[in-house]
């Protein structure tokens, strides 16, 4: 349950499989070793206590009855832990795990999900808006977050950076998202706890482009990662909104960053001429 708890806190994708008393004994409630009674030692065993206890750290709990709807169960599970990034737990009662079951479903899986989708038009409208926040800032700079990696997206920034020249700098929990060995490489921004030059160098910009956000005390410098930094010049997306100045768009940027690199027109960013400085 601990492992899970930290999965559950950094999107880590986890199916726990757990055996539990056979059907029988979940069904006719009977006092079973190491399943907790209840608080008289004379009354039935909670055959589904666990099932309840790990319900907040998990994207679902599947509980197996029966094996007819159990590779559809199976299924669905592990598309919700692919998409959500947080664990799952699958509790087998120990007289099902041998009985044999259709090998229908065991074709090509794809277990990634879509995320719920806006329309197209509402997409691409979210894309330029970025994009002409982008043209229209004298010194932009991305800092690019562990969350980016979490939801498959490491490639789309890599290609920005690239195809962009923008500087960009990882936070702590973020490295080894960008590759380091781009001359457009500024180092690690961790707030008030980055090298002093750093720090100077992001409040410095007028467009700070944060993705992948993800805000804990010990990724955000306790929360200092916006310090010095305007709010109408700040762009923070990540799965669950994109955040544009004041305004706040309830839209994951799974759907919004690869249109952000296919659109971005390289001669309108505003190119880089001062120093660099690389954290060592």
């Amino acid at each position: 349950m601990n492992a899970c708890c930290g999965a559950w806190s950094e999107f880590v994708p986890l199916l726990h499989i757990v055996g539990t008393t056979s059907t029988v004994q979940k069904s006719r409630g009977q006092l079973t070793h190491h399943v907790a009674p209840g608080k008289l030692i004379s009354s039935k065993s909670d055959h589904y206590i666990y099932e309840t206890l790990v319900e907040r750290l998990a994207c679902k709990v599947e509980s197996l009855k029966s094996v007819e709807d159990a590779p559809e169960k199976i299924d669905f599970l592990i598309k919700e832990i692919m998409e959500t990034k947080r664990p799952g737990y699958l509790f087998i009662p120990c007289d099902l795990v041998d009985i044999p079951v259709s090998a229908l479903r065991l074709g090509d899986l794809d277990l990634y999900r879509p995320m719920e989708i806006r329309p197209i038009e509402y997409c691409d409208q979210l894309a330029s808006l970025v994009l002409s926040k982008i043209y229209s800032s004298a010194a932009p700079c991305m800092l690019v977050d562990i969350l980016t990696d979490r939801f498959g997206l490491t490639h789309e920034v890599r290609s920005l950076v690239r195809k962009t020249n923008i500087p960009n700098l990882s936070t702590f929990m973020g490295k080894s998202v960008l590759d380091e060995t781009e001359v457009s490489y500024v180092g690690d921004y961790i707030g008030d706890a980055s090298e002093k030059e750093v720090q100077q160098f992001v409040q410095t910009c007028d467009l700070v482009i944060h993705i992948g956000a993800f805000n804990n005390e010990i990724n955000s410098g306790k929360h200092t990662l916006y310090n010095g930094v305007h709010p109408e010049s700040l762009i923070i997306m990540n799965h669950e909104n994109i955040i544009i100045g004041s305004a706040k768009f309830d839209v994951s940027f799974v759907h919004i960053l690869p249109k952000i690199v296919s659109n971005c027109n390289p001669l309108k960013i505003p190119q880089f001429t001062g120093s660099i400085f690389i954290s060592q």
